[in-house]
């Protein structure tokens, strides 16, 4: 019976096989859709702040059937970046894009 244990140790992730005795890092192909993933979510927040600025992170994170927190560290990133920024207080204010990186 090969049982494969999956822990991330700091930055990387990887496996470990019973049948060998070892550690070894996923493939790139796993890394790749990870941060493709991410790189959608990104988008599709970017496409609900486009359409509604003064949407919420709460409603973003409905409907894009996302954790709350997810939501927000993407929101971050975003932010951390320069794509977009918030105006206005939390309840009365929207969302800018500032910079798509298009330039």
């Amino acid at each position: 019976m090969n049982v494969i244990l999956i822990c991330r140790t700091h930055v990387k992730l990887q496996k470990y096989d019973t049948q060998n005795k070892d550690f070894q890092l996923f493939s790139s192909e796993t890394a790749s859709k990870s941060s493709e993933r991410k790189r959608k979510s990104s988008e599709r927040i970017l496409d609900l702040i486009k359409n509604k600025p003064t949407i919420s992170a709460a409603e973003i994170a409905m409907k894009m059937d996302m954790s709350s927190r997810g939501v927000e560290k993407q929101i971050k990133k975003l932010r951390e970046t320069g794509i977009i920024k918030r105006n206005g207080t939390d309840f009365g204010g929207y969302w800018e894009i500032v910079n798509l990186g298009n330039d």
